[in-house]
């Protein structure tokens, strides 16, 4: 009888899964398995992915609760340096912005439709003399408060 053990895809995946959740790296994880890093990487999103849709909400909920602790664990010691602003450490800034992508990824913060207020950025142009200035940030401020611009007709200034 053979020793090898077989096992299915989404078996790979769930034992995977564990397997990072109790704090083994995908290194460690693709030597056990006799895989590529790459594989278990996938073999992992893959679980994630398949329990974000079985899944309620609640559970979803702590699987992304779970993976934003990690982001969290994974870019702490890396902030520091990152932010020292007498030698920032290049390196530990760039690794602080993998991990903000991928929190960003995982929070779906590029998906915000361009056409919400959050996502809407007004540029206020002025020139001249400080009066000016002041005049066109207090003219932009009533706007805002008024919800709206004077493109809309909604413009606090007029009648």
């Amino acid at each position: 009888m053979s020793d090898v053990q077989v096992w299915s895809v989404s078996e790979v995946a769930t034992q995977v899964y564990f397997l990072k959740m109790g704090g083994l790296s995908f290194e460690q994880i693709a030597a056990r398995f006799g895989m590529t890093v790459d594989q278990a990487i996938t073999a992992y999103r893959e679980r994630v992915t398949t329990a974000a849709m079985v899944f309620g909400e609640d559970k979803r909920d702590m699987i992304t609760q779970l993976e934003l602790d990690r982001l969290d664990a994974l870019q702490a010691p890396h902030w520091g340096p990152a932010t020292d602003m007498q030698e920032p450490d290049i390196k530990a800034g760039e690794f602080v912005l993998k991990v903000m992508q991928h929190r960003e990824k995982l929070l779906k913060l590029g998906d915000l439709s361009a056409n919400t207020p959050e996502t809407v950025a007004r540029v206020l142009v002025v020139g001249g003399n400080q009066a000016e200035f002041i005049e066109a940030l207090q003219s932009g401020r009533n706007q805002h408060l008024a919800g709206g611009t004077p493109e809309d007709g909604d413009d606090p200034q007029e009648g």
